[in-house]
């Protein structure tokens, strides 16, 4: 009842994560357009000499200084907007051909910070273009707990010189995502568990993670599978491969 309850809290979540992208997106296409607009009039005002030195309490510089700013800050929540957008609960969308490094770097964009703060290295091999057939919003779920767990345990590591890879490649008819970090490393009594809804080793941890994480790749033709635990963690994410464009 407890991991129901957990579910039913994650769609909830992502019913007002729904809410918030379909009605803040409105305020924010304005703010963003307005700002650059008001430098333009009052440029124009301001050649015509409509608006004398006189009249004008602040500076023009500081005036557009804070303009450009208003300008920054709406540009930093529309790529927030963006990042979130997958989580928000609407109907599934299967998508063919899904370019899956460029949704890899959109979920590097999310946790970049804290993969600068904790001097973490990401490394994506090789450098071409791989696709894959599922919908966008799991695969995207899928990377960030991936993301999150891995960021998570290499920061309370003592380990120097910090990474995860990301390797691609086709193998048949699937795309493979090899995901690995050289973290701690997962203790073989808490493998059986680890995709159990509710098993965590975070304190604090909701174990929802890795559970919700499998059930998405599922629902995609695919898998999700730990294939060493020992020296660092290493997961595979199998899934169907797109076609090439």
């Amino acid at each position: 009842q407890e991991t129901i309850a957990l579910y039913q809290g994650q769609v909830t979540l992502g019913k007002i994560v729904g809410v918030l992208m379909h009605e803040g997106r409105k305020p924010i296409k304005y703010i963003d357009e307005q700002a650059p607009r008001i430098v333009r009039w009052y440029n124009h005002l301001l050649k015509q000499k409509i608006l004398m030195p006189e009249d004008v309490i602040f500076s023009k510089e500081e005036i557009i200084e804070r303009l450009e700013g208003l300008k920054s800050e709406s540009d930093f929540l529309i790529n927030l907007f963006r990042k979130v957008d997958p989580l928000a609960v609407r109907k599934r969308r299967v998508t063919t051909n899904i370019p899956v490094k460029e949704l890899i770097n959109r979920t590097k964009i999310l946790f970049e910070s804290e993969l600068e703060k904790n001097e973490i290295t990401l490394k994506i091999t090789p450098q071409k273009k791989f696709y894959l057939k599922g919908t966008e919003s799991d695969i995207y779920v899928i990377l960030t707990n991936l993301f999150d767990n891995s960021i998570y345990w290499l920061s309370t590591s003592r380990i120097r010189d910090r990474k995860i890879e990301i390797n691609l490649f086709y193998e048949g008819g699937n795309l493979i995502i090899d995901f690995i970090d050289n973290g701690p490393g997962i203790k073989e009594e808490f493998v059986e568990s680890l995709f159990e809804p509710g098993f965590s080793t975070k304190p604090r941890g909701t174990g929802l993670g890795l559970s919700i994480s499998g059930e998405a790749a599922t629902r995609n033709g695919g898998s999700i599978k730990l294939m060493s635990y020992k020296n660092g963690t290493y997961f595979r994410i199998i899934l169907i491969k797109g076609k090439e464009v």
